[in-house]
């Protein structure tokens, strides 16, 4: 069964009415925040949809003018004199034990929610297995980021329905927009639970990556589904792989390296770059790859690059970005915030090293941001008083599109270029990897 959609609206009674017409033909019902609303005529909202209405509350006597008109009734964990035939009962808390939360809240034969916002693979785990053992009448999935991906997992787990909710408007953190779940994971094209692949990493809200691998996995006609871990550490997202259906990941900032211990195989390219973002589990055993070297080589070539090279960073990213750069550059020069972890890596490549705020010393034809200075609106890696006009400016961010770097560089009369180019030939070369494999 496809996995049904529930979207989540709040505000006053003529939004919410316009959000259900505009949203009509996507959600399969939808909850009414009451407790978030101002709300005169419970029986319009009914008049505008045919869809089952849950009306949300944070207690019964709020969702009693509700009840002749809605399929279900949410007041949270009492439900006072509403119809029991109508109630989900719910508890929402920062953690906790899920079985526990359970046997307090559970009454006859309700559906039950619950819900606790984690950063702790461990406890989201736990939730999907009693989302799994009170099939069909549990509700249960972690709050948050990093229990985002557990939303749509406790669907092909038992739960009735993914909270979803319109762009710009989420009720609860973690909850994915509905046009995304649709276009972006492409939701409705599964019947079952697909093979779990996934971007880890910290951030990972802002990654383009379930859009372009989802893309690929339904263009191929895979029944994979991809998926973001935000997490503190890989070896816990490792730990619980398995139950969660994980055989691959895309694995990006901070942990490009301290993956490395977890692999059992790795390709030439990961001992080059002493650094991973590709890995796949066959069985209990991972195997690692980096495509990051091919994205670098993509994105240099279509920038022109040559000549005097400084690449800023010394991390996964600018690791590839100086193996790409060094057949290119006359000089290559690396510069790094942190100036002593700068020598490992240019003795490596017959490189310079120094600081970032060397860079007004050094004379150069291409910079090349392999930094994460810039996700963030306004960071620039450098003081931008020591850029050079109308030289090459390449920064590997892809989002945003253009960060301080690249703006800075435009208004001296560079040539710039963004990790866009970067982006794509290394998820092609993820899925290539991934796709080789016979699981």
């Amino acid at each position: 069964m496809k996995p049904r959609l529930c979207l989540s609206l709040y505000g006053n009674e003529e939004s919410i009415r316009e959000h259900i017409r505009e949203h009509e033909a996507f959600a399969d019902l939808f909850e009414i925040r009451v407790d978030l609303s101002a709300i005169g005529d419970f029986a319009r909202i009914r008049r505008t949809t045919q869809r089952p209405l849950l009306f949300t509350g944070n207690a019964p006597a709020m969702l009693l003018p509700a009840v002749p008109h809605a399929d279900y009734l949410d007041p949270g964990e009492d439900p006072g004199e509403l119809p029991r035939e109508k109630l989900i009962l719910s508890r929402h808390a920062p953690g906790g034990d899920p079985q526990q939360a359970w046997d307090e809240l559970q009454q006859g034969n309700a559906l039950t929610k619950i819900v606790f916002e984690t950063r702790d693979y461990s406890l989201v785990a736990r939730l999907l297995k009693l989302c799994e053992a009170r099939n069909p009448r549990g509700i249960c999935f972690a709050m948050g980021e990093a229990g985002a991906f557990s939303r749509i997992l406790a669907a092909f787990r038992g739960a009735p329905w993914i909270y979803t909710s319109p762009e710009g408007a989420p009720t609860a953190a973690g909850q994915f927009p509905i046009r995304s779940l649709l276009d972006d994971y492409r939701i409705r094209r599964f019947d079952a639970e697909p093979r779990v692949f996934g971007i880890a990493g910290d951030p990972v809200s802002h990654s383009r990556s379930p859009r372009f691998h989802n893309a690929r996995f339904a263009a191929e006609n895979l029944p994979w589904i991809y998926l973001p871990f935000l997490c503190d550490s890989p070896s816990d997202l490792f730990t619980h792989a398995a139950f969660f259906g994980v055989i691959g990941l895309s694995i990006t900032h901070p942990h490009k390296r301290s993956v490395l211990p977890l692999l059992q195989h790795q390709t030439p390219e990961v001992a080059e770059m002493e650094a991973c973002n590709t890995v796949c589990r066959i069985g209990d055993e991972w195997h690692g790859a980096n495509t990051d070297l091919a994205g670098a080589r993509a994105l240099l070539e279509e920038a022109g690059a040559g000549g005097r090279i400084v690449v800023l960073g010394a991390g996964g990213a600018a690791r590839a970005a100086v193996a790409a750069a060094r057949p290119l550059a006359r000089d290559l020069i690396v510069l790094n915030r942190t100036p002593q972890t700068a020598p490992r890596l240019s003795s490596r490549y017959q490189a310079k090293s120094g600081s970032l705020n060397d860079l007004g010393n050094h004379d150069y034809d291409v910079l090349i941001n392999a930094t994460s200075c810039g996700m963030r609106p306004g960071d620039c890696p450098v003081d931008p008083s020591m850029l050079r006009p109308g030289r090459i400016v390449v920064d590997v961010i892809y989002e945003p599109k253009e960060t301080e770097l690249l703006k800075q560089s435009r208004q001296r009369g560079c040539r710039t270029f963004n990790g866009e180019k970067w982006f794509e030939a290394q998820a092609e070369a993820q899925f290539h990897f991934w796709r080789n494999f016979r699981f």
